[in-house]
């Protein structure tokens, strides 16, 4: 009944009815998507780091793992946001013993 325009109260109860069934659908459709997203999150995020499935090369499993970790562009900002972290605190460290020799002398 889209589009076509509701002239007397019955077709006004029947629309309704039918727009309310519709959103029962799409609330259905929405909780099952919902179960899905529960059950395969993990595989899921694993997935997108990861990248898809190739065959393994001859370094092997490990080797292939290492390759697409390395591929990864979500892991290499990763790692590069935790050399940044690391490299601060070290120079942190680094200055407070600087500081601490400093005084001691």
């Amino acid at each position: 009944m889209a589009g076509k325009r509701i002239s007397n109260l019955d077709r006004l109860e029947k629309e309704i009815y039918r727009k309310k069934l519709r959103a029962l659908e799409i609330e259905r459709a929405f909780d099952k998507n919902m179960d899905f997203l529960k059950e395969n999150y993990r595989s899921m995020a694993i997935r997108s780091i990861l990248g898809s499935a190739r065959a393994v090369q001859p370094a092997g499993l490990a080797g292939d793992v290492a390759l697409r970790l390395l591929e990864s562009e979500k892991l290499q900002d990763g790692l590069i946001s935790l050399l940044t972290k690391l490299a601060d605190g070290a120079g942190n460290v680094i200055r407070r013993v600087r500081r601490k020799t400093k005084e001691d002398t």
